[in-house]
């Protein structure tokens, strides 16, 4: 069976997922968290997605250039809070991945602050210069916390799904019929009948 119609549908359904993945990552608030999740865009921009034909029919497949791209999707478990992810830091893990987490605090994306407390008993935020030694504690601070914390997982390409899906319902299940249509016609026509096809 040819899926001419159905294979345009779930390419657009493709974009519009994406496109609406990229916004999610983009936002501050999403999911819960305070910050935007696509600090440096290398998540966002490396999201693509691939339409396969198998034997049971179409497979639609989302795919990410950043490796870390499937941890911040579904989560991941620390050594001691559990996310109800399928993948978990190592018990003996004591930072989690912090050549890149060391990186990201270079970046221009990431300020550095220090709390402390003023002589009036206050709390005070203050940033601080990015020096070898701030970078490097920072970096080590938040690999440590991430390793025992995990990484809570924001669905964000799921959630894009969901919402292409809603917005494009009517125009797969259009096209689908039109692909059966289509098969129908050919076999009837293959096995001798007389047969006229409605142009659309």
């Amino acid at each position: 069976m040819d899926y001419k119609n159905l294979t345009e549908a779930i390419k657009e359904f493709g974009d519009e997922s994406i496109k609406f993945a990229q916004i999610k990552l983009r936002t501050k608030g999403f999911a819960g968290k305070k910050y935007k999740t696509n600090n440096t865009g290398n998540l966002s921009k490396g999201l693509e997605y691939q339409v396969k034909e198998t034997e049971k029919g179409l497979v639609l497949e989302f795919l990410s250039a950043e490796a870390y791209g499937i941890f911040i999707e579904e989560g991941v478990n620390g050594t001691e809070l559990k996310r109800g992810s399928k993948y978990s830091f190592k018990e003996t893990t004591k930072y989690a991945n912090i050549g890149a987490i060391m990186e990201y605090v270079k970046s221009g994306k990431f300020r550095l602050k220090k709390v402390y407390t003023n002589k009036e008993g206050n709390k005070v935020n203050t940033f601080v210069a990015k020096t070898p030694e701030n970078v490097k504690s920072a970096a080590f601070a938040i690999a440590a916390y991430l390793a025992l914390n995990g990484i809570k997982g924001i669905g964000y390409m799921s959630k894009g799904m969901e919402q292409a899906w809603e917005n494009m319902k009517p125009e797969a299940n259009k096209a689908l019929a039109k692909d059966l249509s289509d098969f129908m016609y050919l076999d009837f026509k293959n096995k001798g009948f007389i047969v006229t096809q409605k142009s659309t």
